[in-house]
């Protein structure tokens, strides 16, 4: 089954999908990046990651944080994906106030601070 692409708007709370489908991950990517280009001038200034469908959602990406306009916090240079049930585990794991948790998390996304709690609870109703 081929995956389609499309754009998640984290300003909104929860999260929305844009109704609108890429087929290649680049060119959803330079969506997100770049969405005045892509014509979704309704989210010129909105913090948007790229979720991939097969069947249903099975990942999300962030787009490279590159520029001024970056609103991911890790200024990562290329794009991050994870896995669906990565996120579900770790908006789980946020709520937790264990603290062999609370470190667990943090070690996992401290490389990556694409995933920081308001992101990720905005994305409940996707997960």
């Amino acid at each position: 089954m081929s995956s389609t692409y499309r754009i998640l708007c984290l300003n909104h709370d929860p999260a929305i999908v844009i109704d609108r489908d890429w087929s290649s991950p680049n060119d959803a990517m330079a969506a997100a990046t770049d969405p005045g280009h892509a014509g979704l001038d309704d989210h010129l200034r909105c913090d948007l990651l790229v979720g991939r469908w097969s069947g249903g959602l099975c990942e999300i990406g962030c787009p490279p944080s590159i520029g001024p306009e970056a609103k991911c916090s890790s200024h990562h240079r290329n794009e991050h994906w994870v896995d669906l049930d990565w996120l579900r585990l770790l908006a789980a794991a946020l709520d937790s106030s264990e603290p062999a948790v609370t470190a667990a998390v943090k070690e996992l996304t401290s490389p990556y601070h694409c995933w920081r709690r308001e992101r990720v609870q905005r994305l409940r109703s996707v997960l």
